[in-house]
């Protein structure tokens, strides 16, 4: 191309149209860069092939594919070619540009993707539980408890003993059990001796009657105030609390509450402890009157109610007591006369009545009592004479009638009184001389 610009250059005009210093050299520079091209088109190494990618875990893609890279040809610019006295110029060697060479691209081969193995997974087992056995519940018993008959009890003339033994598995209800204070006598009833048929009866409800009554008198007295309280009104059995004591059966025999602060009234309940023998509350603040439900209890043997604030009259009831040994009255506000029923009192040994307001005669009947040891009704308002009765009393040992309003002369059979070894009868009223027999007793 260049050595036919120059032939153009020669064929143009004279000498003297030569073209200027800058075409030359633009020339020369442009020749240059053209020959630059050539070494460089020529030294330009074949394209690397792209290696393929392992798409085997993958979806396969097709990648698409370069076109091969064209570089053209220079373009000669039009260069006036200048008259120089050269020598022809070579023809460039044109070094023949290699076609660039595609290198077939690998088709991806698609690596079947296995498809998911579904695990089954193993059905639930169902353990069968057994269904809850329901133990059955045993039906509760009812004891029968023999209702309350009004029938008056049987005179023991009229219901004698031989036949009740010959049905000792008499029904409760054919037996009745009659009230304490229908039996004036505790002579033996024919219910008392059929009672082994039914023991364990009696004592279940006898026991629940005792629990019932030691809280009345727990309440009835101010309970929770006492000095000692222990036990009381718990599910402890009643032998625990404080002061009661119980036989075998669970049956209450003795209470002893002195001096443990009891106030307010003794409560009639305390007549259905059917087996209590000693009933001791002295020293306390008990008021009001001598319930005579306190006859009730036949087996009652020791009743201490002194150094209380009761008041009203001994009730005539106390006379039921047979099994009474000693009565502790003293230092309370009793008035009245003195009960002749205490003659009936046939085991009574003390009989401690002083420092009360007891008014009237002292009963002849009092001499009925043998077993009578300590006889003190001193502190009184007793007037009349000294009964002649006292004299029979041959085991009486202290005899006190000191500070009363009593009249007359102390008799003469009060010196058969062999066992008395102390007599009071200062400030009684008594203005005589003391029998023989009374001689060398210590007076007070």
């Amino acid at each position: 191309m260049i050595p036919n610009l120059l032939d153009r250059f020669k064929s143009v005009g004279p000498r003297s149209a030569r073209p200027s210093k800058t075409i030359i050299r633009a020339s020369a520079m442009l020749s240059t860069a053209v020959t630059i091209a050539f070494v460089l088109v020529a030294c330009t190494p074949d394209p690397v092939p792209t290696p393929p990618i392992d798409v085997s875990p993958l979806v396969p893609t097709k990648t698409p594919t370069h076109p091969p890279t064209y570089i053209p040809e220079p373009q000669t610019q039009r260069v006036m070619a200048t008259a120089i006295p050269a020598s022809p110029a070579q023809e460039p060697t044109k070094t023949p540009v290699p076609p660039p060479t595609e290198t077939p691209m690998p088709e991806p081969t698609e690596t079947p993707v296995p498809p998911p193995t579904e695990t089954p997974m193993p059905e639930p087992t169902e353990t069968a539980v057994p269904p809850p056995t329901e133990t059955p519940m045993p039906e509760p018993t009812e004891t029968a408890v023999p209702p309350p008959t009004e029938t008056p009890a049987p005179e023991p003339t009229e219901t004698p003993v031989p036949p009740l033994t010959e049905t000792p598995a008499q029904e409760p209800t054919e037996t009745p059990v009659p009230p304490p204070t229908e039996t004036p006598t505790p002579v033996p009833s024919p219910d008392s001796e059929s009672e082994p048929s039914t023991e364990d009866e009696n004592v279940n409800y006898s026991v629940a009657t005792d629990r019932t009554a030691l809280e009345t008198l727990h309440d009835a007295t101010n309970g929770a105030n006492w000095a000692n309280n222990s036990n009381w009104l718990t599910d402890s059995p009643i032998a625990e609390w404080f002061g009661v004591v119980t036989d075998a059966n669970g049956r209450v025999i003795e209470i002893k509450l002195e001096t443990n602060g009891l106030t307010g009234e003794i409560p009639t309940e305390i007549g259905t402890l059917s087996e209590l023998q000693t009933l001791s509350v002295w020293g306390n603040n008990l008021t009001g009157e001598i319930p005579p439900e306190l006859g009730n209890l036949s087996n009652l043997r020791s009743l201490f109610l002194d150094e209380n604030q009761l008041s009203g009259e001994i009730p005539p009831e106390i006379g039921q007591l047979q099994s009474l040994f000693e009565f502790w009255l003293s230092g309370n506000q009793i008035s009245g006369e003195i009960p002749p029923t205490f003659c009936q009192l046939t085991n009574l040994s003390r009989l401690l009545l002083n420092d009360n307001q007891f008014s009237g005669n002292i009963p002849a009947e009092i001499g009925q009592l043998e077993n009578i040891v300590v006889l003190n009704l001193a502190n009184n308002r007793l007037t009349g004479n000294i009964p002649e009765e006292l004299g029979r009393s041959s085991s009486l040992e202290e005899l006190f009638i000191n500070d009363n309003q009593l009249a007359g002369e102390i008799p003469d059979d009060l010196g058969d009184l062999t066992n008395l070894r102390k007599f009071g009868f200062a400030n009684s009223g008594i203005q005589s001389c003391l029998p023989r027999g009374l001689s060398e007793v210590p007076i007070i």
